[in-house]
């Protein structure tokens, strides 16, 4: 997204975000936190568009980068809006939802966050994806809860 189309909220997050990665103020985050800086705005980037992007505002590999270039960059990343955002992970759980239920079995899940998409998580982060959010009766996810709680 543009960054002058970004609203002013959102503008002020990534900024907030920024600031508590550079705490002295100096106008400089550490290289090896763009992941992290992305991952905290709720971004989902894969290792290797870290990598791309880390290398794009480092080139020198100095092990800064400043926080404006790196802005601009998360403008550019920025979904749309966060309702398209929202409605794209939506229709990547109903895919898997064929009877519209709103739920997935726990080994659906599993198997969708371990094997699917550019980058899977680790058993370890999934196993407890599961355990927090898994009905203790049925052992079924909402899924719309799990996207709420990812949105947050």
């Amino acid at each position: 997204m543009n960054e002058n189309a970004l609203p002013d909220h959102h503008k002020q997050a990534i900024r907030n975000c920024l600031r508590s990665f550079d705490p002295g103020n100096t106008g400089h985050v550490k290289s090896q936190k763009v992941g992290d800086i992305l991952r905290s705005l709720k971004l989902i980037p894969t290792n290797e568009e870290i990598s791309r992007r880390t290398e794009e505002l480092d080139p020198n590999h100095t092990g800064f980068i400043a926080t404006e270039h790196l802005y601009r960059v998360i403008a550019e990343m920025w979904p749309s809006s966060e309702a398209v955002f929202k409605r794209q992970i939506w229709n990547a759980f109903l895919v898997f939802d064929k009877e519209d239920r709103g739920k997935l079995s726990s080994q659906t899940l599993h198997k969708i966050l371990t094997r699917y998409g550019k980058e899977p998580l680790t058993e370890a982060e999934v196993r407890k994806i599961i355990k927090d959010n898994a009905d203790p009766k049925d052992g079924e996810i909402e899924y719309g809860s799990l996207i709420r709680q990812w949105m947050e």
